[in-house]
């Protein structure tokens, strides 16, 4: 759950950067001053900056749970866990070459 209120955290602050920076732009296509168009185009690159950073917060989150969360879930150790899927992928790999 806290993996889920912390993605939809990161995407909440990437969408409102997202407007913010729609807004600059409107600003910056209507903007007579050099000033004002220079500084608008600083804070535009910031923006864009914290967004890429967002949106590898976004990339980086697990966006499934771990082998760990899954021991506590089942009360098991992780170790059988992580052995039941490398068995899993075995032998799905060699389903694969069977059929292949």
């Amino acid at each position: 759950d806290k993996r889920i209120i912390r993605i939809k955290s990161f995407k909440n602050r990437r969408n409102s950067a997202f407007f913010n920076l729609h807004l600059l732009q409107e600003k910056l296509d209507f903007a007579e001053n050099l000033n004002e168009k220079t500084e608008l185009k600083m804070k535009i690159k910031r923006l864009r900056n914290i967004i890429s950073n967002i949106n590898n917060q976004i990339s980086k989150a697990p966006s499934r749970p771990t082998h760990q969360d899954i021991a506590d879930i089942l009360g098991i150790p992780r170790g059988s866990i992580d052995s039941g899927i490398y068995y899993l992928k075995s032998a799905f790999e060699d389903i694969e070459k069977d059929t292949a």
